[in-house]
């Protein structure tokens, strides 16, 4: 069904459930979401070909799901998605519309939980303060093995005046807990994530042991009913650059449960996971871009779609990649909960 504020459409999808989840789990592989190293292997020994399977699964999904509505929005719509099943899993931006164009090069593509949280979320949004005015707190790297850690730190950091950096060590949930007991209206976390597909409560993030040091990093997993112990009470933004913190379980009726629903029940307007187990170089500059384009007052799901095309355009132009692989710039999704109103300086 599709909803607008014109009309309320709705089409019958002309493929059985089976058959819509044995489709998916094809794309998925075909975009590296599963089976990464014969993805990699693939990409090394033929990346157009790889390209082009990606673009024709992203057409067929295309034709499936949003072309019977194609005549109800235009280029400039945000699209907002309220997937079921294994639709939670698929980057709707990477597919591939009539005029041989991603759709994330035309529309901003988001997700909400329910059309009861989007409703009410866009009619109440949440007012907050430019960038420059939020407090940060940034959580990176406590296994010490993110060989561009310090860059996306940096990156990060750069538009906040107001910052904490916990990384390494430092990165323990003793001194998160304290940090956000602090105050943070934005919370980025980089850091390795196992989300746990038939348990949701399974999912974990690690953080760096009490007794760990720089010199020697020693994790520990912290599991996601622990995580419900965070203050975040000031938080609008959750970015959680790990892998796969956007997959779980997926129950009928009630969405995913992942790492980034358990954000969304704590009331945080945004947040951003991933869909898969991400690639380091470019998912820095990915998120480096969402903030970059943050801090000039727009949306965050316009920062997150400029921060895309921003990416689309490098990969084309990245003399080892060549094409612009859906694999590293659809990796992140953003979940509205609620709307996001900047204020004027």
């Amino acid at each position: 069904w599709l909803i607008s504020p014109e009309e309320f459409v709705t089409l019958p999808l002309p493929i059985t459930r089976a058959a819509l989840e044995d489709s998916a789990q094809k794309f998925l592989r075909s975009i590296g979401a599963s089976d990464l190293p014969g993805f990699r292997q693939r990409v090394l020994a033929n990346s157009a070909g790889v390209y082009e399977e990606n673009r024709v699964w992203g057409k067929k999904f295309y034709a499936l799901l949003l072309a019977p509505f194609a005549k109800n929005f235009s280029a400039e719509h945000e699209l907002y998605i309220i997937p079921d099943g294994v639709l939670h899993q698929l980057p709707f931006g990477a597919f591939v519309n009539a005029r041989n164009l991603f759709v994330e090069e035309e529309n901003i593509v988001l997700k909400a939980p329910s059309l009861a949280a989007l409703y009410h979320g866009a009619r109440l949004p949440q007012s907050v303060a430019p960038l420059a005015h939020n407090r940060l707190l940034y959580v990176g790297n406590p296994a010490g093995d993110l060989p561009a850690a310090m860059l996306e730190m940096s990156n990060v950091a750069a538009p906040f005046a107001q910052r904490k950096v916990l990384m390494l060590n430092d990165a323990r949930f003793d001194t998160v807990t304290a940090s956000l007991q602090e105050g943070a209206e934005v919370f980025h976390l980089s850091l390795h994530a196992v989300a746990d597909p038939q348990h949701a409560l399974n999912s974990y993030l690690e953080l760096s042991r009490l007794e760990a040091t720089k010199l020697r990093p020693s994790t520990e997993r912290i599991y996601a009913r622990r995580l419900l112990e965070w203050e975040l009470s000031r938080t609008w933004l959750v970015l959680l650059n790990g892998c796969e913190t956007a997959t779980g379980q997926v129950v009928r009726g009630e969405g995913v449960l992942n790492l980034a629903r358990l954000f969304a029940l704590q009331r945080v307007s945004v947040v951003i996971a991933s869909l898969w187990k991400n690639d380091d170089r470019w998912s820095v500059a990915l998120v480096s871009a969402f903030y970059r384009h943050l801090a000039t007052g727009v949306a965050p799901q316009v920062a997150l779609h400029r921060a895309k095309l921003e990416t689309i355009k490098m990969l084309a132009e990245e003399s080892n990649v060549k094409y612009p692989l859906p694999y590293f710039w659809s990796v992140l999704e953003l979940y509205l909960n609620r709307a996001v109103a900047v204020k004027q300086n």
